[in-house]
C-alpha cells in the first residue's frame, strides 16, 4: 500500500482585523513530483504550514505511513493515507478523508490544493 498522507483539518482562531485568503492557484514554475519523491520527503519528518488568517499547523510523518497534526488552535488528529498519481490521500481519524493534489516547490517544501481550493506551502521543519 502506498503510504503517508495529509490531514488538511480546518482550524479557526481569532483572525487578524484584516484577515487575507489564501490563493487560489498553485504558482506557475512548480511541478507535480513522482510518488516516489514525495515518500522519500515525507518519512519520518516535521512540516509547518502556515495560513493567512495567522493559524499554524505542524505535521509529523512517520515511515509507516502514519501522520500526527496539531494546530495553534488546539486541534490534533492523526491516520494514515496514500501518496497516487500527485495526490495526498488521508484518512484521519476525526475528519472526512479527502485527496488533495500536491506540488513540489523545489527547496524541500509542496504545496498543496486544499478541497475548498485554497493553495498552502509545507515548509520543512
Amino acid at each position: 500500500m502506498l503510504r503517508h498522507l495529509l490531514v488538511l483539518a480546518v482550524a479557526g482562531i481569532a483572525a487578524p482585523a484584516f484577515a487575507q485568503s489564501q490563493p487560489k492557484e498553485f504558482p506557475p514554475a512548480l511541478t507535480t513530483p513522482s510518488d516516489d519523491v514525495v515518500r522519500q520527503r515525507f518519512d519520518d519528518r516535521n512540516y509547518r504550514v502556515d495560513l493567512a488568517d495567522g493559524t499554524n499547523w505542524r505535521l509529523q510523518y512517520k515511515a509507516n505511513g502514519y501522520y500526527f497534526v496539531n494546530t495553534s488552535t488546539g486541534y490534533s488528529d492523526s491516520g494514515k493515507g496514500s501518496v497516487k498519481d500527485g495526490f495526498l490521500c488521508t484518512e484521519p481519524r476525526k475528519t472526512t478523508g479527502a485527496c488533495n493534489e500536491v506540488r513540489d516547490g523545489g527547496d524541500a517544501s509542496f504545496w498543496i490544493k486544499r478541497v475548498n481550493g485554497d493553495i498552502i506551502q509545507l515548509r520543512p521543519q
